[in-house]
């Protein structure tokens, strides 16, 4: 008498083909997945200073505060920070940006903004790691408010 086999299971062929397969596909989609992650964390960047630059013209508006020396913001991992002579206008930002909790993602953007004699607020060109060039790939809105 002859037994039947019952063959339920995938043979190792089959297997190494598929794991072959999940190999292939993770070589070519993981490059593509890590620049959309870091295109994401920079465009999150680029979206806090453009609040923090709406939070400057917002202040530069109040007209109880004297705005008279320039405002560096510096917007990173470690969160944003001011740095001015004048104490209100520091205090105004810090209440203002912190109500919208904003955070830097990934890099560091430093800016400079002057309140003019006019009100109007205008805004240094960006040093440290992400530069004018990237700004502009990412946000040409956000490019065109700097100088």
């Amino acid at each position: 008498m002859k037994k039947e086999m019952n063959n339920k299971g995938f043979s190792l062929v089959e297997l190494i083909i598929v794991v072959a397969i999940m190999a292939v596909l993770i070589g070519v989609l993981a490059p593509a997945y890590l620049q959309y992650v870091e295109k994401s964390k920079r465009t999150k960047d680029c979206q806090a200073v453009g609040s923090i630059m709406d939070a400057c013209e917002i202040v530069a508006a109040d007209v109880a505060i004297n705005w008279t020396e320039a405002l560096t913001v510096s917007v990173g991992s470690a969160g944003v920070t001011y740095n001015c002579a004048d104490t209100d206008v520091v205090t105004q930002m810090e209440a203002i940006v912190s109500d919208a909790k904003i955070t830097g993602a990934w890099t560091s953007i430093s800016f400079e903004a002057s309140k003019g004699n006019n009100g109007i607020v205008t805004f240094g060109t960006p040093t440290g790691n992400m530069n004018l060039t990237e700004i502009a790939k990412i946000s040409p809105d956000l490019e065109a408010r700097f100088n």
